[in-house]
């Protein structure tokens, strides 16, 4: 398995959109991130909150569909980022 990436967020800052399309998910090494429907919108709704040692955006992988939410850095966070290939090599030694 490569070596995963590593991305430092501010707060406010969007990892993804609701709808959008991407094979990766994401682990909160520390900080927080919030996840949103209808984010920015008079009707957005607070799915839940996630802190070091969450992770987020796995069933989008697995599923291989579109974002069901958008996610939001709440304070300075830093994520390791898994891609497909990654999720792959885990689940292979994981068996």
């Amino acid at each position: 398995m490569a070596e995963q990436a590593e991305l430092t967020l501010k707060k406010g800052q969007i990892v993804y959109r609701q709808n959008d399309y991407e094979m990766r998910f994401y682990d909160i090494l520390y900080g927080a991130v919030s996840l949103y429907q209808n984010y920015g919108t008079k009707e957005q709704v607070l799915i839940k909150e996630l802190n070091s040692g969450d992770y987020f955006g796995e069933m989008e992988l697995i599923e291989a569909m579109p974002r069901t939410t958008t996610a939001v850095a709440t304070e300075r966070t830093q994520v390791k980022v898994y891609t497909a290939e990654d999720f792959g090599a885990l689940k292979s030694s994981a068996v």
